[in-house]
């Protein structure tokens, strides 16, 4: 709830969700460089970023976005905030 959550995942499963949320913190998830899915960022009090090329659907908002990385499928990112950034970054 209250700090800054990061998650580093080399590989990912063939199937999952990500899901990383906080209130008053900034949120960071670094992804294997081969990533697909949909992505969903949120936040009150920051700003957006992502190291991948995000398709966007629907308005593109500077506090909340979702769209697709790459072909898209079925995994899906969350990352949420109020107070603090949202950030999704490739791994190198």
């Amino acid at each position: 709830m209250n700090g800054s959550v990061s998650a580093v995942l080399d590989s990912l499963t063939p199937a999952g969700d990500i899901s990383l949320r906080s209130v008053n913190g900034s949120v960071t998830a670094v992804l294997p460089p081969r990533f697909d899915g949909s992505v969903s960022f949120e936040t009150i009090n920051g700003k957006i970023t992502s190291g991948f090329p995000v398709s966007a659907s629907g308005p593109v908002n500077p506090r909340r976005m979702f769209g697709t990385v790459g072909t898209g499928g079925a995994r899906r990112v969350e990352l949420s905030t109020v107070n603090g950034s949202v950030s999704l970054i490739k791994h190198s």
